[in-house]
């Protein structure tokens, strides 16, 4: 659900104002509105925010230098900005080397296949009136003739590529179908001495890094914090406005309705002049989610869509149950499910509090794929039914008897959980237009309910032999009542022949929309499918490839099912996160009406002690 809001607007005398903002800040509840009209990219806030990149960039770099749970033990020291200008010359000196050490090591590559050259002999031969050249030509352009008459000699050979040095009298013309090599004037012993030289100095700084990383990241994140914080008060003082004539300052901001007592003790004592107000349909009030245990498990997955607009209802404990349905039946291996529930739960104990929710997540979405399992009958790529373990050689001879198999009712499954998560979504619609708007505006959405009911009813009192004409007076009734709706009803400010225009363009929107939507639930049978296949296909490449070998046939087994289901169960985990997300924020955001944008609430507050 979304935490309600209050509007409140403060006018403070202009001497005050500083000190109230501290106070506000200290206070850490508010939400300051934003005006929208200001620019905190320019001017001097734009030096800030270049600098508050620059530091979260540095902090990034030398997060990877040292193991994290040293942090916790350090004690920030130190000015921030003179940590950056060492940082950034440990950074200059290291991307130095690293240019250095790429140019010596190419020219280590060209001079590595001609081996050690004596350039002192090759420049008294020059002052004798020789010059030696260096040349590169293909084994089929070689021409035997250039020995005799240029004193060529092959000095080794590169793939299909010869390399040969010539020497000849200076002013002498000659012509040599070839490519001249310009060999940097180097030994190549030497310039590997060179190489492992700066490598020593690279290794130098990259351990001055890790020291530096290791005691001074804290101040670098103490540093970044405190910008921040400065960033924040200089971007509220924008946000406010000024009345009679600069003598009093304007502010607007958002508070949770739960922390309002605390907050006016807090005004009261401050002796603010304030008014509180309930926020209107066209403010644009922040978002502040509070779901039980299991739909705030949930909350990242929606927020990497958007936030719901405050107006409306918080789908997230609505589609939660849903989207651990829809994994699991993606997913849908027992042995994959266990691997899941298992690793999540213990990892839940051991990573970082930040992480603690993902890890609880994905032990969740174990016990869902545990379900579906046991229900498609596939155990790490093994087909349950086919082995006949169990009751699955009851449940196999008793759907043999009623002419089906698992993979229809899976595929019925699918469409049966896709039509449940429609209707559902357009019975939310309706709850979110009268939440948002009243009852009025949810005829439209009520008479398509009603319609599409009416034809379920209809096709079940056919099915079990209900009289024709009772089927008729039903029907017809229904159909009148959800016709009223969606045709004449469903938009009080038209008038009946634009709602009849507008009930027939609904009318094809539901007939395409409607079985469009359906038809992509199918997905989630076409991935359970695709998983236990893959697997399936990993065990018999273990079972047939393994050599007749005692030791090594079952060395071989074992390595080729770590890899195949390795790579099976992270391909499955992907699709089965991906697609049951796309089913939520496409099918059942549009049938339930969500239209979402909203702004998470961020109250302005100290980030530094």
């Amino acid at each position: 659900m979304i935490v309600k809001m209050n509007k409140y607007a403060f006018l403070v005398y202009h001497k005050d104002y500083q000190h109230f903002l501290e106070s506000l800040q200290e206070k850490g509840v508010l939400h300051v509105k934003d005006r929208g009209a200001i620019d905190v990219e320019g001017g001097p806030h734009r030096d800030k925010l270049l600098l508050m990149n620059r530091i979260q960039e540095t902090i990034k770099f030398l997060e990877k230098k040292i193991d994290k749970k040293i942090i916790s033990n350090l004690v920030p020291k130190g000015k921030g900005s003179e940590l950056l200008k060492i940082y950034d010359n440990f950074r200059h000196d290291d991307e130095l080397l690293i240019q250095s050490i790429s140019i010596v090591q190419k020219e280590a590559s060209i001079l590595e296949p001609w081996g050690v050259i004596d350039w002192n002999t090759i420049e008294q031969l020059s002052e004798n009136g020789w010059i030696t050249t260096f040349y590169s030509t293909s084994a089929r352009n070689w021409n035997s003739e250039w020995e005799t008459n240029y004193n060529a000699f092959q000095i080794a050979q590169n793939g299909t590529n010869i390399l040969f040095v010539t020497m000849t009298r200076k002013n002498e013309p000659f012509v040599i179908e070839a490519d001249n090599i310009k060999l940097p004037r180097k030994v190549f012993t030497e310039v590997l001495e060179e190489i492992e030289g700066l490598q020593q100095e690279k290794n130098q700084i990259d351990t001055d890094l890790r020291s530096f990383a290791s005691s001074n990241l804290l101040s670098l994140i103490y540093y970044k914090n405190q910008v921040q914080q400065e960033f924040d008060f200089d971007k509220v003082v924008l946000n406010s406005d000024k009345a009679a004539e600069g003598k009093i300052s304007l502010l607007e901001g958002y508070l949770p309705v739960d922390k309002e007592v605390k907050f006016h003790e807090f005004l009261n004592n401050e002796g603010v002049f304030y008014e509180a107000s309930k926020p209107e349909m066209t403010d644009k009030v922040p978002v502040l989610l509070k779901n039980n245990w299991f739909a705030r498990l949930f909350e990242p997955i929606g927020a990497l869509y958007t936030l719901p607009n405050y107006h409306e209802l918080d789908l997230t404990a609505l589609y939660a149950p849903f989207y651990w349905l829809f994994f699991g039946f993606c997913l849908g291996d027992l042995g994959y499910g266990l691997i899941l529930s298992i690793g999540g739960f213990i990892m839940s104990q051991r990573v970082k509090p930040s992480m603690k929710g993902t890890m609880k997540l994905i032990s969740f979405l174990g016990l869902s794929t545990i379900l579906f399992g046991v229900l498609s009958g596939t155990c790490f790529g093994m087909n349950l039914y086919e082995m006949r373990l169990g009751f699955y050689a009851s449940l196999d001879d008793l759907m043999k008897s009623k002419d089906t198999s698992v993979n229809k009712l899976l595929f019925n499954l699918s469409l049966v959980l896709g039509a449940i998560q429609i209707i559902y979504g357009m019975f939310v619609k309706v709850a979110n237009e009268i939440y948002q708007n009243g009852w009025r505006s949810a005829l439209s959405t009520i008479g398509w309910i009603i319609i599409i009911f009416g034809f379920a009813i209809n096709y079940g009192m056919k099915k079990y032999g209900v009289d024709p004409l009772m089927i008729s007076i039903v029907f017809s009734t229904i159909m009148v009542i959800g016709f009223l709706g969606a045709f004449v009803f469903n938009n009080p400010n038209r008038n009946i022949f634009a709602n009849m225009a507008f009930g027939l363009w609904d009318t094809y929107n539901m007939a395409t929309g409607l079985m469009g939507d359906l038809l992509s639930y199918i997905r989630l049978f076409a991935l359970a499918i695709s998983t236990g296949v893959l697997g399936y296909v990993f065990n018999s490449l273990a079972i047939s490839m393994a050599p007749d070998i005692p030791v090594v046939k079952y060395i071989v087994i074992v390595l080729i099912l770590a890899v195949g289901h390795s790579i099976n169960i992270l391909m499955g985990i992907l699709g089965s996160f991906v697609h049951p997300m796309r089913l939520t924020f496409v099918e059942f955001y549009k049938n339930a009406g969500f239209s979402g944008g909203g702004r998470k609430y961020a109250p302005f507050k100290r980030r530094i002690e």
